[in-house]
Order: C-alpha cells, then structure tokens, then sequence
C-alpha cells in the first residue's frame, strides 16, 4: 500500500480503499469517459450531415482526432499494466 504522500495514491484512488478496487487506475477511467462524451458529439455530425457548416466539421474532426487519441493512449497503458502485473 502506498503512503499517504506518495503520489501513486492518487492515481490509484486508494484513499478508498474500503468501497472500491484499490488497483483501480482512475485517471484511465476518466480519460475513457471523456473519450466516450466527444464520440458520442462527433459520430452524429458524421451521421446526419453530408455537408456539414465549417464549425461543425470542425468539431467533428477535433473530436474524432481527440477521442482516437485518447483511446489508443488507454489501450497502450492498459497493455503496459497487464504487462508489468505479470501472469
């Protein structure tokens, strides 16, 4: 268990240790919940509008670019985890 001072404690969430998964990475969960609301603004633009006002492609081309970015960082640190946790 981490130190009350240690920096990995927040990262963890294991201040909480009674009520919830202590190897729990919540900043993985945070960026995932962030991902998921800019999908969810950028797939209706790509759905609805064959032409679409500047603004909203713009949007939609940030969005997606964010959202594909944070994705593939969660999955390359969930790898990583896995990796170093072992079998």
């Amino acid at each position: 268990m981490a130190s009350e001072t240690s920096p990995y404690r927040l990262f963890t969430g294991e201040r909480n240790l009674q009520t919830t998964n202590p190897t729990r990475f919540w900043a993985l969960d945070l960026l995932r919940g962030i991902a998921i609301l800019l999908m969810t603004a950028s797939h209706p633009i790509q759905f609805t509008q064959s032409n679409p006002h500047p603004w909203l492609g713009f949007i939609d081309t940030l969005a997606g670019t964010v959202c594909f970015t944070i994705f593939l960082f969660i999955t390359a640190a969930a790898g990583y985890l896995s990796y170093i946790a072992g079998p």
